[in-house]
Order: structure tokens, then sequence, then C-alpha cells
């Protein structure tokens, strides 16, 4: 089985956060999904302090 093979069979969804510094000094979290097989983006949300129900 190689490395793409097992990736297709065992995720359909992706998530990350990535975190954004403003001019103003603050810093924001942001959460996404992405769809493994098409690659197509999900946007979850923004928030300046996350928190595990925030990203539940």
């Amino acid at each position: 089985m190689t490395w793409t093979e097992f990736l297709r069979s065992q995720a359909a969804v992706a998530c990350d956060f990535f975190t954004v510094d403003t001019a103003t000094l603050r810093r924001y979290c942001v959460l996404f999904f992405t769809h493994v097989e098409t690659r197509q983006v999900f946007f979850a949300g923004v928030t300046a302090s996350p928190t595990g129900a925030w990203t539940t």
C-alpha cells in the first residue's frame, strides 16, 4: 500500500489551527477543516481565546 492510498483509506477530513497576529498586537486562532480527497477547505471559526468547547 502506498502512502497516498493509506491516507485516503484512513482520513476523509483533516483539521488544523493557525494564528493571525494583527497590527494592534492581538492574536486570533483560526480553525479549519480540509477534505482530503478534494482538498476543499472549510472555514470553521475564529476566536481570540480557544477553548475545548469552542473546538468541538
